[in-house]
């Protein structure tokens, strides 16, 4: 994969011709400037973790950690909250400044992409696995969030 910090110079001058991800992209990075053409394809794309320093944790009272652990759900809500209201103001933005194309996947577009990208959902689910973790459990639980927030 490439950094996000270096994909609008890749996008310039040519060595990638597209990029997957979230529409706060297009102002936050810029994109909107080099990146005329934007398809939805209603993907997660909102990879956020707030981490620390092992020690430092371990160093922290045991009812300070219990009350970090206990925000995840919290700060998950609130992280979605913020980047779909983030999007929806770079979208206006990027279509007002940069008069940008956006396009959304047809299902059966989607259908297709769908199944090209299978064997790359194949393989994380192995390696997920692997490493112990309930793969299909997550997207599962992944694809249930969605649908329900997808409501509002």
């Amino acid at each position: 994969g490439m950094p996000q910090s270096e994909t609008p110079e890749a996008l310039q001058k040519g060595i990638v011709q597209g990029a997957a991800s979230s529409l706060e992209t297009l102002m936050d990075f810029k994109y909107a400037e080099i990146c005329k053409y934007v398809t939805i394809f209603n993907g997660p794309v909102y990879p956020f973790a707030v981490v620390m320093n092992m020690d430092k944790w371990n160093s922290l009272p045991k009812d300070v950690q219990k009350v970090m652990d206990g925000l995840g759900i919290e700060q998950a809500f609130w992280t979605g909250n913020y980047m779909d209201k983030r999007v929806v103001k770079s979208v206006e933005w990027s279509k007002k400044n940069h008069n940008i194309e956006i396009t959304k996947l047809t299902k059966k577009e989607l259908a297709t992409w769908n199944k090209l990208l299978r064997p790359l959902k194949d393989k994380w689910i192995t390696k997920a696995k692997a490493k112990g973790l309930p793969a299909r459990a997550i997207l599962r639980d992944i694809r249930v969030a969605k649908e329900y927030h997808s409501r509002f």
